[in-house]
């Protein structure tokens, strides 16, 4: 698994995650068994001479090519483009990815098939503010769709969601299932979760603060991670670059990556 994040606010975006992969295989009896894990695998990816970055979280290949490698082959196949936007790329990555996945995994039941997913954001030609987009699979209606809006700002993770939602939204998102399973309405439960959320004020958040931020989703995830009883499913070191109009810049870089 992974964990990845990202925070807008007037000025940036922050995109950030962590580089643990883990190598697994199913016994006879459909036991997943945990082989090897490995710590500096490329999940955050700049698109080429576009103020856009690109991050990945589930399956980190598809047959014999990395998901490292798809995105840089895509990246190379937009440099005729002058002028895009990030809808643009994330709908072309979509249909550049499905191409590969559907191929491999068709013959697999889809509640079966392995996740995927993809953060697309940053700027799009002259606008003033970023934009986030997401691209998921297995394919469903909704696979490509629009995150945060120019006009909206603040933060979302995905991949390993649950240690840095009990402390932002200040209770378990499974609880409301629990609570419904139990017999309480919806609007019961909104009332009693009312408040309890942490208030964040992102959109004047400077560059270094959102950075910040972004890094503590990360590093919360991996910190519970690594005392959680099982095998961690993320790790350091950290991937994190900022976005401005003016381009892509790395914060924590891998030595050596796509």
């Amino acid at each position: 698994m992974t964990i990845v994040s990202a925070v807008k606010t007037r000025d940036c975006l922050v995109m950030g995650t962590d580089s643990l992969s883990t190598q697994i295989t199913s016994d006879a009896k459909g036991q997943i068994n945990v082989v090897k894990s490995y710590s500096h695998t490329p999940k955050l990816f700049e698109l080429t001479n576009r103020p856009i970055g690109i991050s990945t979280w589930g399956v980190g290949n598809i047959d014999n090519r990395s998901i490292g490698g798809l995105v840089s082959e895509f990246s190379d196949s937009l440099t005729q483009q002058t002028h895009t936007t990030v809808q643009a790329v994330a709908t072309q990555l979509c249909t550049f990815i499905n191409l590969l996945y559907s191929k491999s995994f068709s013959n697999i039941a889809i509640d079966k098939q392995p996740i995927l997913g993809f953060f697309v954001g940053g700027y799009s030609n002259t606008s003033p503010l970023a934009e986030m987009w997401v691209v998921r699979f297995p394919m469903t209606a909704n696979s490509c769709a629009q995150l945060i809006a120019p006009q909206y700002f603040g933060a979302t993770w995905e991949g390993v969601p649950l240690p840095f939602y009990r402390l932002q939204k200040g209770i378990d998102s499974r609880i409301t299932d629990k609570l419904k399973q139990l017999g309480v309405l919806q609007q019961e439960i909104d009332q009693a979760t009312q408040g309890m959320e942490s208030s964040v004020i992102f959109d004047s958040m400077p560059v270094k603060q959102a950075i910040d931020y972004c890094k503590f989703i990360l590093n919360t995830t991996i910190g519970f991670s690594q005392f959680e009883v099982g095998v961690p499913v993320c790790g350091e070191p950290l991937q994190v670059a900022f976005i401005t109009q003016k381009g892509f810049k790395w914060v924590e870089e891998l030595t050596y990556h796509w």
